[in-house]
């Protein structure tokens, strides 16, 4: 279940890291939008990876949120770089509007989701073949001059087009 509360936390993150948000009201309605669906998608990844059984621990999930690896690290340093509890506890409260639990409750779903993520891209192999057709599809190109058009295929009212009524139909 995804609270109000955690909906408003994901705004002010996503607000926080836009360079271009001003606070325009419609840009307000696009983070809010934006972060309903990145937390539907979060919360979905997460229900699949506790399907399959994934889990993460306090001490691995404590270990993420004091880590460079996570996104909001910058944001709990002190100014030679290291975590600051205090920062941490501070920030939380005034810049994103959260308690530590809601943060670490909404860092354990990011969490699971990405391992749920990381398992599915491990199952999937692909050949060199397969790459290599792929790359040559792509950077195939084909220069057209001209297409040959079949006057039967423009028929108006079973007439053929003339050639300039053909011109002025396509």
């Amino acid at each position: 279940e995804v609270s109000l509360r955690e909906v408003e936390v994901s705004v002010r993150r996503q607000a926080l890291y836009s360079r271009d948000f001003d606070g325009d009201a419609n840009e307000l309605q696009t983070l809010r939008r934006d972060a309903v669906g990145q937390i539907v998608e979060q919360v979905l990844l997460e229900q699949r990876g506790r399907n399959m059984g994934l889990a993460i621990g306090d001490k691995a999930l404590s270990q993420f949120i004091v880590s460079e690896d996570n996104p909001d690290y910058p944001l709990f340093t002190d100014r030679d770089g290291n975590f600051d509890k205090k920062s941490y506890r501070d920030q939380l409260g005034q810049l994103l509007g959260a308690t530590p639990e809601l943060y670490r409750r909404s860092k354990e779903r990011e969490l699971i989701g990405k391992r749920y993520i990381g398992f599915l891209a491990n199952q999937v192999k692909v050949s060199e073949q397969e790459i290599k057709a792929e790359f040559e599809r792509g950077a195939r190109t084909w220069n057209l001059e001209f297409m040959t058009i079949a006057p039967s295929r423009f028929e108006v009212e079973g007439e053929a087009l003339e050639d300039a009524a053909l011109v002025d139909f396509l």
